[in-house]
């Protein structure tokens, strides 16, 4: 399937951006608009922002021309612009600074979950930072707390500073020394220390006044004699970074005080990967360490996993792919640059300066022919075409053959078919028999629900709501967490299938209504229910990030 170009969705002469649960933003003569992935435009105007926290997150703190607020996964507001600032989302949470409501002062701190719902802090003077089930505030007096997630103190005392508790303890600081105390507040290893970190697989490090290193575990004990030079992280794989003698050079270091990596090359660091390897940096080179084998891999000058086994690597101005399991060059380190990789394919710029898509064999899937080409999203990617004018070309991988119209790409995908053309009610026993050839579909990219689901019908046809509920149950089956949206729409959200329809509207599974509505109690014909089980599909394909 080499060389192959695809039919354009629609030509947008300015931008037009990847899709995210089934909208894009586009300019349409002069104007900023919504296009669905059938083509059609939604006569909806997006809101006016100006700035936008990361796409990957399902709330995402975004400005207007004065203030922040909260858009959700369509770049529609959830929370509507009203605080000074916010920040991106870490364990959930948001923290966002608006007009002080519960004391006097310019202004106060309030917290923002996911799902939208907002807690005031302003009684704080500052919130610092929000962990899984605590946040850590500075009180009226200065000093540093920990309180709950509705606001109250849980844990208060003299403490100048402090640290997230890490495995049960906490680092305090007390009149100027650092100690730790466990979950109620008992001081467990006396404040003595000029620094200190966080424990992990059992242990922290500490400095003395003098500057001096060593490691600490869970009852106070020293590891070493005290060390001279400069120890930063936390332990992994029972090793952590140290840089020597005043050194710009950083190792890593065993819990006996032996080297593990040796420092190397300069302003070198070695950053902990979630896959269970460390990535290094020296003299602006990166490469790859596995603490298992102590095999470093060559150091490139820029160096970016894609897959668990797979790395976009530069050397010399030239870009390639680098196994790094067995350190093999995968794709030839030739080309002039490589964007990055989804959905299965490689967004390389060839020698003339040209972009298209290559697999991870190095074999071109899409001919370089294009002046612009942004990564897959939803099965789709944006392109530029010579002249200038921007569109969409499908990913092979997932399409054969592009139709634009939905239902014919359904059919071609195998997900539908014209079984039930023409019968109207029992739509939810449809919906059920359109959801078996997905399942059959999905489980060849090895996406497989934890859990089977029947889906409930009776001769009377599926409203748009129980279709919300009933979908919102589907998705949740594979895993996925589902309460993520709430106040989609500004009105006609019954009680017990709001949080169901905002989640599905959210993710593009219904076509929003012009007046913000959702209308629960209105027929599905059957022809909605195949462009909704197309939907669900492609979200799913999408969400699971299939290779």
């Amino acid at each position: 399937m080499g060389d192959e170009t695809f039919q354009e969705i629609k030509i947008f002469h300015n931008f037009a951006l990847q899709f995210l649960n089934g909208l894009s933003l586009v300019e349409v003569d002069g104007e900023d608009r919504f296009l669905y992935r059938s083509g059609k435009l939604l006569d909806m105007h997006p809101p006016d922002i100006t700035k936008v926290y990361s796409a990957d997150e399902p709330l995402k703190g975004a400005a207007d021309e004065e203030r922040w607020g909260y858009v959700n996964s369509q770049y529609l507001w959830e929370i509507r612009p009203r605080y000074y600032d916010v920040s991106s989302f870490e364990n959930g949470y948001s923290i966002a600074v608006g007009n002080n409501t519960q004391r006097s002062g310019d202004y106060g701190y309030f917290l923002v979950t996911e799902d939208g719902e907002v807690t005031d802090f302003s009684q704080f003077d500052e919130v610092i930072s929000c962990e899984e089930d605590y946040v850590i505030v500075i009180q009226e007096d200065g000093t540093y707390g920990y309180a709950d997630l509705t606001g109250e103190i849980i844990l208060s005392g003299p403490y100048e500073d402090v640290q997230p508790f890490s495995e049960g303890l906490s680092a305090v600081k007390i009149e100027g020394q650092w100690g730790y105390i466990d979950t109620s507040g008992t001081v467990v290893i006396q404040p003595q220390f000029a620094d200190a970190g966080n424990f992990s697989e059992g242990y922290a490090y500490v400095v003395r006044e003098d500057g001096k290193f060593n490691f600490l575990d869970r009852e106070g004990n020293l590891c070493l004699d005290w060390q001279s030079g400069e120890v930063r992280g936390e332990f992994h794989a029972g090793m952590i970074q140290v840089r020597k003698h005043n050194l710009t050079r950083w190792g890593l270091m065993g819990l006996n005080g032996k080297w593990c990596l040796k420092p190397f090359w300069g302003y070198a660091s070695a950053e902990w990967d979630e896959g269970d390897f460390y990535r290094i940096y020296g003299n602006k080179k990166e490469g790859r360490y596995d603490p298992d084998t102590g095999i470093v891999t060559d150091l490139y000058d820029h160096f970016t996993p894609v897959t668990e086994t797979i790395a976009i690597v530069e050397k010399n101005g030239k870009w390639g792919c680098l196994d790094w399991t067995a350190n093999e060059v995968v794709v030839p380190i030739q080309y002039r640059y490589i964007y990055g990789y989804s959905e299965g394919l490689l967004t390389v710029e060839g020698r003339m300066g040209l972009r298209g898509y290559m697999d991870l064999e190095g074999n071109w899937v899409v001919a370089p022919q294009f002046r612009r080409a942004r990564n897959f999203s939803e099965g789709v990617a944006c392109v530029e075409v010579q002249n200038g004018d921007r569109g969409y070309i499908a990913n092979p991988f997932l399409y054969s053959e592009w139709q634009t119209d939905p239902l014919q790409r359904a059919e071609h995908l195998g997900i539908v078919s014209e079984d039930h053309a023409g019968s109207e009610p029992a739509t939810g026993q449809i919906l059920q028999e359109l959801l078996i050839p997905v399942e059959e579909k999905l489980a060849q990219f090895q996406i497989v629900p934890v859990r089977e689901m029947e889906i409930p019908w009776t001769d009377a046809p599926l409203t748009r709501g129980d279709a919300a509920v009933l979908l919102e149950q589907y998705i949740g089956s594979y895993g996925m967490a589902t309460q993520f949206y709430r106040g989609l729409f500004l009105d006609d959200l019954p009680e017990d299938q709001s949080s169901a329809i905002a989640f599905t509207a959210s993710i593009g599974l219904f076509e929003l209504s012009d007046d913000y509505c959702f209308y629960p109690e209105e027929a599905l014909t059957v022809e909605d229910v195949q462009l909704i089980v197309l939907r669900t599909f492609e979200y799913l394909v999408d969400m699971t990030k299939v290779d």
